[in-house]
């Protein structure tokens, strides 16, 4: 911009943030090709990941392991890799890995976020130290349909709170969600937002990371999955499944 107002002076320029944001919401097809491309890469490194969780190894080597699986697979950066565990997940703190040795039977936590091809990525699982209880498996069970049921009402010209309301009917047995989503692109977090009270209206091809919160109890889990708006039933870009025994 310096260069452009140095070599003409006479031109007077005016950033119009609106102009960019609406341009930037709705992806053309080669972008989303670049955005498919950006959530393989995601899935390779959650894997690895997944794959790393052990009694006995730290937060530290899982989000290492996912680090690397997804530089090895042709990522430009990972920004992040939070891995949480235990009583720990769903909290606020820094730094997003530590030493800290993941227990036997403990829930374990991965939000994978970098970029391929100069778009982002940004998926979130759960994996566990062992075989999950039945109350573990029931609370990731309750967050992987909190997910989908907000993913299922994202289409072209609904309105964005459409896809929160639905998350009522998981309001029982002591569950608690908390909506959220986001749109991705070259930011990782960029608009629209989907939480209560934004007004506004989703359009096709627009690409949406989708993580509702549950709470029950003392207990957190989140799924984070990336979707493509269409006119009907989005279209999942994550491939990576949900469960490992």
């Amino acid at each position: 911009m310096d260069e452009l107002r140095r070599r003409s002076p006479e031109i007077v320029f005016d950033y119009n943030e609106d102009i960019l944001v609406g341009q930037r919401l709705v992806k053309s097809e080669n972008e989303l090709r670049l955005m498919k491309h950006a959530s393989k890469i995601a899935d390779v490194g959650m894997t690895a990941a997944i794959e790393a969780i052990k009694p006995g190894t730290t937060e530290n080597a899982v989000g290492s392991a996912a680090r690397r699986g997804a530089m090895e697979a042709g990522a430009d950066y990972v920004v992040r890799d939070r891995v949480q565990s235990g009583a720990e997940m769903g909290q606020l703190r820094w730094p997003f890995a530590s030493p800290k040795k993941i227990r036997r039977g403990e829930l374990v936590s991965i939000d994978l976020v970098g970029w391929a091809g100069a778009y982002g990525f940004d998926i979130l699982r759960i994996g566990c130290a062992g075989r999950p209880t039945r109350q573990q498996h029931r609370l990731i069970e309750v967050a992987t349909q909190a997910t989908a049921t907000m993913s299922d009402r994202l289409t072209d010209d609904e309105e964005i709170e459409a896809s929160i309301l639905p998350l009522k009917e998981f309001e029982r047995d002591n569950f608690h969600v908390s909506p959220f989503g986001h749109g991705i692109d070259l930011e990782i977090v960029e608009n629209p937002y989907l939480f209560r009270g934004v007004p506004g209206r989703l359009r096709k091809s627009m690409v949406l990371c989708i993580e509702p919160e549950v709470h029950w109890k003392r207990n957190f889990a989140s799924i984070e999955n990336e979707v493509i708006v269409t006119n009907r039933k989005p279209e999942m870009l994550t491939k990576l499944p949900v469960f490992w025994d």
